[in-house]
């Protein structure tokens, strides 16, 4: 147990953790002052995952959201979160169930896009997630292809020309 994996905030002097611990608060964020030399957990930002191992957090390139890979058996394996530096916390603007544990997530540099590893050697790459101004969800100039079921946790809007295809699943 401890932890599974950290990210550096490419803006600020935020420190996103993933916890491999059940039982605890398993999404971090930590505040490093270079000054002092000290980090600080930033508990307003705790969203309450403390039921399923994080195996990799990622922060996107702006600094404004942070996506976590999971165990399997989560639930919903892969989750994006919205972060408001100014409040300094953390809300759930969407995720979805991937048949395996993701093992890694990682941010495109230029925040258009998601890849995520999993357990069975899996690559995904998911287009447009990114958070507008009300934590939502908005799919840009995307074609969207699913293959499984997908839960959003907040509202979905789309700009541009999208196309989003079910593939018989459940959305």
């Amino acid at each position: 147990g401890g932890i599974a994996a950290v990210d550096w905030s490419p803006t600020d002097d935020f420190i996103a953790v993933g916890l491999n611990t059940p039982g605890t608060q398993l999404v971090r964020v930590y505040r490093f002052d270079e000054g002092a030399g000290t980090l600080t957990d930033q508990t307003s930002a705790y969203v309450g995952e403390s039921t399923a191992a994080v195996q990799d957090v990622s922060w996107k390139s702006d600094g404004t959201a942070l996506v976590i890979g999971r165990v399997a058996a989560a639930g919903t394996d892969f989750r994006m979160y919205s972060f408001d530096k100014t409040a300094v916390t953390l809300s759930l603007v969407g995720g979805f169930d991937i048949p395996a544990s993701v093992n890694s997530v990682h941010w495109s540099v230029n925040g258009a896009f998601v890849a995520e590893g999993d357990s069975t050697s899996q690559l995904g790459v998911y287009l447009g997630m990114t958070t507008g101004t009300n934590d939502e969800l908005i799919l840009e100039n995307v074609r969207t292809i699913l293959s499984s079921n997908v839960r959003f946790e907040k509202p979905v809007r789309s700009k541009g020309s999208c196309i989003l295809n079910g593939t018989n699943n459940t959305i």
